[in-house]
């Protein structure tokens, strides 16, 4: 029988920090001795890419499970990230070309129809001449991506072939990164609703009844909605094969299949435990919107994400404290290995300033903002000559800190990214600028890396608690209080890491409102070491 190499052998760099050597060493010690789940939280600067691309490297030996396919799946939360870890590839000189890249077939451009995703659906007779020839690119990016040892996609392209396609065979390790969204990435794909968009774009004239139950839902949408909706689809099929050539309409065909599927999935996922879904009805505008969405994720865990591999290895900056992160998918505490490592920055480089200028909160906001306003002015003179980013939470105060600011000698540095759509032009925009612009955002405080000049400071003006509107975030908050903590401290820890890189960077951190004085003194556990001492409480 082989012996199984330590996973430091397989580091494919040319030289190991320390902290990347006790994680993989740690990481071996577990896996050898029946630790299926393995949690590293280890903060930006520690190296986790390459720890996981260690990993995944390792399960190619030959002394490992056969009922695995060799090698590891990578998973990213967003596409930008799966780029990013792409760009590495070069650098890990110990793989080769045996690191692939794989997304949805949309995201393959093609010279005849716009992308893969169009070519794939036209008719036979119509092939892509590329496909005959061999040279479709998203077929070869699947071909490449089923042979390579370090198989990297996104949660939600892996999540689509597991539950669609079930052509991924399990490996002997899977690397979930940034796994402290993992519940959310799971949420996102099993949740449904009937929107104000579907309604308008794919089945005018029907309007949702009063439906007061998740079974009253379900019995309409079988009978009542999928009609409308697979109809519409039928009927963009047919228009598809007399003009298969109109990107537009594969577009829309592609997007409607996609709901339909989704539909279908929700339904049997519905029916199976229905006790264990939240639903409620809304009102956009004229239109009356269903929302469903399961309590807890921890029925999906298993078929998406735990039985892809044998060994699961979780990586975060701050996964949370374990009991809650194994509570919410499901593991068992004593057989989930937990690693934390502390950061290697100096806490002079990454100061957190403490403000406390008043409370945020629903009750206060119209008091204490006029003095938010004011101070978010000072500190961009404080910073007239260095770039920034200001996170708001919601867009209804970003509007108002860009409407006071817009009136100031600040107001041409401010990027405001008025809708999601629109963070990537005003990201574009303040990398490109020689100008010391400032970004205004509800939705950057993960996933989003402002290194060295692109960010010298931050602001947080407002704690982001969860909406409690929500009614699934609502029901989930008085079942277990703890985990809607969590959130929010999960939210502040990760924008604060947004403007801090590496070693020799720094920037400074602003907390404006108060009720972060009273979250850290009820949840001072929930808090890890390395960002406590970076604490600077300005009285």
């Amino acid at each position: 029988m082989n012996e199984i190499q330590p996973m430091l052998n397989y580091f494919p760099l040319a030289e190991p920090r320390s902290k990347q050597v006790l994680a993989l060493e740690r990481t071996m010690f577990h896996a050898t001795n029946g630790i299926q789940d393995i949690v590293i939280a280890a903060p930006t600067g520690i190296g986790k890419t390459t720890i996981g691309a260690a990993a995944c490297l390792w399960a190619s030996q030959p002394g490992l499970d056969p009922k695995f396919a060799p090698g590891g799946f990578y998973l990213s939360t967003q596409k930008m990230l799966q780029d990013q870890l792409e760009k590495d590839f070069p650098r890990f000189t110990l793989l080769g070309d045996q690191c692939a890249s794989l997304k949805s077939a949309v995201e393959y451009p093609c010279p005849r129809y716009t992308n893969c995703m169009v070519g794939r659906k036209v008719p036979k007779s119509a092939t892509c001449d590329l496909v005959e020839r061999g040279c479709c690119r998203y077929i070869q990016a699947r071909v490449k991506f089923g042979r390579a040892l370090l198989a990297a996609t996104n949660y939600a392209y892996f999540f689509t072939e597991r539950t669609y396609l079930g052509a991924l065979a399990p490996r002997r390790v899977l690397v979930a990164d940034e796994c402290h969204t993992l519940e959310r990435q799971l949420m996102s794909f099993v949740e449904f609703s009937v929107d104000k968009m579907a309604l308008e774009k794919w089945a005018p004239g029907l309007d949702v009844p009063v439906l007061t139950t998740v079974e009253a839902f379900v019995d309409w949408v079988k009978k009542h909605y999928l009609a409308v909706v697979i109809n519409r689809m039928e009927m963009l099929s047919q228009r598809l094969c007399e003009n298969h050539e109109d990107a537009r309409l594969h577009d829309e065909f592609n997007k409607l299949e996609s709901h339909v599927n989704k539909v279908k999935s929700s339904i049997v996922n519905i029916l199976e435990h229905p006790t264990d879904w939240v639903y409620w009805q809304q009102t956009n505008g004229p239109h009356r919107e269903c929302i469903a969405r399961p309590l807890f994720v921890r029925n999906y865990v298993k078929p998406l994400v735990t039985s892809a591999a044998k060994l699961r290895v979780y990586m975060s900056a701050y996964p949370g404290p374990k009991k809650i992160f194994c509570r919410s998918l499901g593991l068992d505490p004593d057989k989930t290995a937990w690693l934390n490592l502390n950061s290697t920055f100096p806490p002079a480089n990454r100061p957190v300033h403490i403000l406390s200028i008043g409370s945020m909160g629903r009750k206060n906001i119209d008091q204490t903002l006029p003095k938010v306003l004011r101070v978010t002015e000072k500190l961009l003179n404080l910073h007239a000559t260095e770039k920034g980013i200001i996170h708001c939470h919601s867009y209804a105060l970003g509007t108002a800190l860009f409407n006071h600011l817009k009136s100031t000698e600040h107001a041409r540095r401010i990027l405001f990214a008025r809708k999601s759509s629109e963070r990537a032009t005003c990201l574009r925009t303040h990398t490109e600028s020689a100008q010391p612009t400032v970004l205004l955002s509800p939705s950057m405080s993960e996933g989003f890396s402002l290194d060295d000049d692109l960010a010298r400071f931050q602001l947080i003006t407002k704690m982001p608690y969860p909406y409690l509107g929500d009614q699934q975030i609502a029901a989930r908050k008085d079942i277990d209080p703890e985990w809607y903590i969590l959130q929010t401290v999960s939210t502040v820890i990760q924008a604060a890491g947004r403007i801090v890189r590496s070693d020799t960077d720094h920037g400074s951190t602003y907390i404006l409102d108060k009720d972060f004085e009273r979250l850290f003194e009820e949840y001072n556990d929930f808090f890890p070491h390395w960002f406590q001492e970076a604490l600077v409480w300005q009285r």
